[in-house]
This record gives C-alpha cells, structure tokens and sequence, in this order.
C-alpha cells in the first residue's frame, strides 16, 4: 500500500508540471500586453534623455555665445558673408553666385558661421589653432586678403587647412535625436548671404554647395523672422533678429529683453518626403529664419506643401528651424535660458520671439 501511494503521489506531481496549450497562449498574451505597455515608456525615457541632451548642448552654445559678448562687448556675426543684401530676381541669383562678372560673387567673402568665433569658448583649443584667422576676420573679406596674397586659392573653401578643419565633428553641434552622422552625403550646402527676391517680392538666402564632405550641425543662429537683410515691408523688417550678415550685434540692441529673444534653435537641413536632401555645415552653416519657407503670416507653404512653422523629420526648410522631437523644438534665448517651442505656436508670437526689437510683448511659456 505505501508503495502504490508513492506511485499515485509521484504521478500526481508528474501530471500537475505539465503546462496546457491555453496556459502558454495566456503566458505569452500577457508577455506581449507588458511589452506594449514598457516599450513606449522605455522609448519616452530615451527620448526625453535625448532631448535633455539637446538642450545642455544650446545651453553650452549659449553660455560660449555670451562669454563672446563680454569678452568683445558683441555677439559674433551670423555670417561673414556681404553686410549688404543681393537684390535680384530669381533668375539672377545663381549668376550672382558662381559668376564675378555678375558683380556680386558669393565667393568673395568668408562666408563662415557664428560657430567659429565661439570655437575658442567650446574648449576647442587645438581646432582653434587649426582654423586660418581670415576665416574669423570681419574686418577683410576673403578677395581683400586673395589681393594681398597671390598664391592664396580662389575661394576660402579651396584652403588647405579649412578642408581639413570643416571635417571635423563636434559632438556639441549634434542633437542626440537626430541621425545626422548616420546620413552621409557628398553635397553640403551653406545659406550665408541674405538676398532679396524681385520676382516674388520677399527675402531669401543664398545657398551655395560644397563637394567636400563636412561636418553638420542641427544647431543654428537667428536671424529674425526674416533673412535679416534687406527688406522693404516695414511689418517684416521691425522683426530683425540677433544675427546678421557680417554684423555683430550689441546687447543693448535686444529692446524686448534677453529671455524674449531667440538667439539659437535646432535645425535638420532640407528633407522633403522623409528624405534628407542636404545638410547645413557648421563651417558655413546657414541662419535660420523664424518664418521658414512660408509666406508673411501664413500656415501653408507654396513652395513646400506639407512644411510647418517648425519642421520635423518629414518636412524641414534648410534656413528654417526644425527638430525630430516630438512636438517641440528646443531653443536658447538671449539670456542663456534654454526652452522647448511646441510647433503649434502662434505665428506672430513666433515672429517676436525670432525678433529682437518688434515691442511686442512675447511670452512662450
């Protein structure tokens, strides 16, 4: 007897580990129930690491933006491009780019961004010194300096020493939620030069292409609401932002005050469809201006259907502010403060955080 109750007991034990088809099917429905409920949350914490990223990296431009300033008593200069707007039509600014004889040549000037006054700031020493001083000087443009030294080339972009330099990467110019590193590409194109466009009675930037492959940047300087040239429409132009072409802008210029005013926002180049089209180089990278490819006061772009105010990952304007946040994009003001727009904001009030000195009371909290 005591053996057959073994026996029972041992089979009992047998039969109670064996696992039912309907048990497992629950098992692995509650598996997946978990993961669809963790994933998002996982996917939200790295987003949120990601963009807390992007900000210290504004944060760091911005403290070295204003340690500029209280070294020279001015921000640099969006650009060392002309200090004058090219005023054409449209037919007329691919001339005015590549050819002398057009008597505006993009070329003559340096055309570098903002970013390199502050490589010195960025604890960049060794880059620094690799960067030739007419690429900082505002003082000479780049034909000046080629009639003082004859053996020097045609345009700063064929120096040796800036090819080797607008290669490198800098970490602080990238935002983590961007695959900006990822996306390699044999054309880069710079918007240095505002001009103004007869034909359709706005402003633009002049872009020019660089074959080398150069570092990017998803960070950029702005200009205003417009290019921050010349503009006729005295609603646009009271709308100036902190950076300009070969000009450098003082603090006390900024009437609206420093924690109204943006001086820097993310930018993603041009992408149209999902597909990146080109990339801004922090060596000549573009400005940005606040009202991207859109019309004065408008929601929809003519030219690029489907472009918002902020682009995104599907559709972003290369002179216009973009992130690959969700619904936001981070900003740095005047004062170093360091702040997410949603990309639902409110036109004007858009334009007069873009501007320095509107008077219009703006508030993006």
């Amino acid at each position: 007897m005591v053996e057959i109750v073994l026996v029972a007991d041992r089979n009992r034990f047998v039969n109670r580990s064996a696992m039912s088809l309907v048990e497992l099917l629950c098992i692995i429905a509650i598996i997946g129930i978990l993961l669809s409920l963790v994933l998002p949350a996982v996917q939200s914490v790295r987003e949120s690491t990601r963009r807390s990223s992007c900000s210290n990296n504004l944060r760091n431009l911005g403290m070295a933006a204003m340690n500029h300033e209280s070294a020279h008593q001015r921000f640099p200069p969006g650009t060392l491009g002309d200090k004058k707007t090219f005023i054409a039509n449209l037919g007329d600014l691919a001339s005015g780019v590549r050819d002398p004889s057009s008597g505006f040549y993009l070329h003559n000037n340096q055309n570098t961004s903002w970013i390199l006054h502050l490589i010195p700031h960025l604890e960049q020493a060794s880059l620094a010194n690799q960067i030739p001083s007419i690429c900082t000087d505002a003082n000479r443009s780049y034909w000046e300096f080629r009639n003082s030294n004859p053996n020097a080339p045609r345009t700063l972009l064929d120096e040796s020493e800036v090819q080797v330099a607008m290669k490198r990467t800098l970490p602080v110019l990238l935002c983590a939620s961007d695959n900006l590193l990822g996306e390699q590409m044999t054309e880069y194109k710079g918007g240095s030069q505002p001009a103004f466009v007869r034909d359709f009675d706005t402003d633009a930037f002049l872009y020019f292409e660089y074959p080398l492959i150069s570092g990017g940047t998803n960070y950029a300087a702005c200009s205003g609401a417009s290019s921050g040239g010349y503009q006729p429409h005295a609603d646009i132009s009271r709308f100036g932002g902190l950076f300009r072409s070969r000009t450098r802008s003082k603090f006390s210029e900024i009437t609206d005050g420093a924690s109204n005013s943006i001086a820097l926002g993310e930018t993603l180049g041009g992408i149209m469809n999902r597909e990146r089209k080109m990339i801004n180089p922090w060596f000549f990278a573009a400005m940005c201006r606040g009202r991207s490819d859109l019309e004065w006061m408008s929601n929809n772009s003519l030219r690029t259907p489907g472009l918002e105010l902020i682009g995104d990952q599907w559709f972003a304007f290369p002179a216009g502010f973009a992130s690959k946040h969700l619904k936001v994009a981070n900003f740095c003001f005047a004062d170093g403060s360091v702040r997410a727009i949603s990309r639902t904001i409110e036109l004007r009030l858009f334009y007069s955080l873009c501007g320095i000195a509107d008077s219009e009371q703006s508030n993006s909290e």
